[in-house]
């Protein structure tokens, strides 16, 4: 686990921060089963009452390939001019406070995202060692794990400071 916490990382982010860069004393481990899946989210409607700067590392512990369900983003949906309503409604909501119901994800269909809002879903075959960097903001969720195999990740938040 020294990647998501370590030193690499945290001289990535002290460079990308142009000052000193801490992480969360939590750290997200996850473990995905056989036909489980993220839906589509961002991470600000979990998240949303600290800095505004707050990044996260995925980092699959070992090869992931597609079919063990990896990451997938919407390349710019944290910028681009077509998810500003997504952004200013759904993005800005508070799952707690709003005590809603369920998962808090936007919607277990990626081509809805797409069709609504535009931008393209990216995503590739992950090896032991690759980590996945976003913001609070990009549109995320997981591909489908169709393997008999769990996908074992982690997510690691950090900020300046």
């Amino acid at each position: 686990t020294a990647l998501p916490m370590g030193r690499r990382a945290r001289s990535f982010f002290e460079n990308f921060f142009r000052e000193s860069a801490k992480t969360f004393d939590f750290k997200w481990l996850r473990a995905m089963h056989s036909e489980g899946f993220t839906g589509a989210h961002v991470d600000n409607v979990y998240m949303s009452r600290g800095s505004k700067e707050l990044y996260t590392i995925w980092t699959p512990f070992g090869d992931v390939p597609l079919e063990m369900g990896t990451l997938a983003v919407v390349e710019g949906s944290h910028r681009l001019p077509g998810f500003k309503k997504f952004q200013t409604t759904y993005g800005n909501m508070d799952v707690e406070a709003e005590k809603l119901q369920g998962t808090g994800w936007f919607t277990e269909d990626p081509m809805e995202i797409i069709e609504r809002f535009g931008g393209v879903w990216k995503t590739t075959n992950f090896t032991a060692g690759d980590a996945l960097i976003f913001t609070l903001r990009t549109v995320h969720m997981s591909t489908v794990n169709t393997t008999h195999y769990a996908r074992i990740s982690c997510d690691t938040r950090w900020l300046p400071g």
